[in-house]
């Protein structure tokens, strides 16, 4: 898949927004921009879903916005990006374009206060006890999915894009070893310095369910999830951006997060298990929502630049082809600005 943002940022600068690498500086949201909408979930999942959306003064004004899960106790969670933690609140972060050169020019290193202090006053809930992840992609297109069997419910929460840096495991290099890029052609590792444009995708995928997983049943959910994203490119027609003769299997920056439930247990989590097929049906349907409302927002977005070269797969989808209208935001009531 070959769409392009003219303001891309070097695959350096990702890493760094990211991973959240980034010496300290105060930023102060204004009121004027603080909205949040609710995202429903299913009430025996006892979670409390947000996204809210408020802004930053960094060099300018930047838009941020924060999918905020608030669980009704504290719950097993494991994240790719965390590890295994317990805690009753979690979140996917966008940090917004406008935002990724000023990062990396700055050298922040304390993005998570500066990004989530004022958030955290609002919402009441401790930084230290947030389980997060990160991501370019726009919160206003987020995917959410159901599915139920018997007494077991899963809702997924998905953001995606895959623009230009979609990728197939076993056939694309990994150009970084910890801080240092990689040429291929020797092997050798040379300075970060390098300057070379590569815009970015991620997909996040967050599973919620009712049911006590334990920690295998969470790791297993995982491939799970994997799998059901992989589904989406291959029926969307998405190939790396690498190599684009081959299909696409995820993107470089994937993150996934397992929501473990406080009900009852279940102890199979492989894929000829209801447990798996709920995760997959739902997963796959949060990713490809998100992922099809990402494309047609960024394709939206580019009036009077040359147009992007898309897979038919993409162009016949319904939801493409609907259009997308960016959701509403309620203000916050003054009393809950603490």
């Amino acid at each position: 898949m070959n769409y392009r943002s003219r303001n891309g940022l070097s695959l350096l600068k990702w890493v760094i927004v990211a991973c959240w690498l980034v010496v300290a500086t105060h930023g102060v949201a204004s009121e004027a921009d603080i909205g949040v909408r609710a995202i429903p979930t299913p009430e025996e999942l006892g979670a409390q879903a947000q996204v809210y959306r408020y802004s930053l003064e960094m060099e300018g004004r930047h838009t941020l916005k924060t999918l905020l899960i608030k669980l009704d106790s504290p719950r097993w969670i494991l994240s790719t990006l965390q590890g295994l933690r317990h805690s009753s609140v979690a979140a996917n972060h966008n940090v917004p374009p406008s935002l990724w050169g000023v990062l990396h020019d700055r050298q922040i290193a304390d993005y998570t206060r500066v990004a989530f202090e004022r958030l955290a006053d609002m919402a009441g809930f401790s930084i230290v006890d947030l389980v997060r992840l990160s991501t370019g992609a726009d919160l206003d297109t987020l995917g959410v999915a159901t599915q139920r069997y018997d007494w077991l419910t899963v809702t997924v929460l998905a953001t995606a894009g895959a623009g230009t840096n979609a990728m197939r495991v076993g056939t694309d290099y990994g150009d970084w070893f910890e801080n240092k890029h990689v040429p291929r052609e020797t092997g050798a590792s040379e300075s970060t310095s390098s300057e070379e444009s590569i815009p970015f995708g991620t997909i996040n995928v967050i599973v919620l369910t009712n049911a006590s997983l334990g920690d295998a049943q969470m790791a297993r959910s995982i491939i799970t999830v994997t799998e059901a994203k992989t589904a989406v490119l291959q029926d969307l027609g998405i190939r790396s951006s690498y190599t684009p003769e081959a299909m696409a299997t995820g993107t470089g920056t994937d993150e996934v997060m397992i929501v473990s439930g406080s009900g009852r247990s279940v102890t199979c989590a492989g894929g000829h298990c209801k447990p798996a097929q709920l995760i997959g049906w739902a997963a796959k349907e949060a990713v490809e929502t998100a992922l099809v409302r990402q494309i047609r927002l960024h394709y939206d977005g580019l009036t009077g630049e040359p147009p992007i070269k898309l897979p038919e797969q993409v162009l016949r989808h319904p939801l493409f082809r609907q259009g997308f209208t960016r959701p509403q935001y309620e203000p916050i009531a003054p009393a809950a600005k603490r």
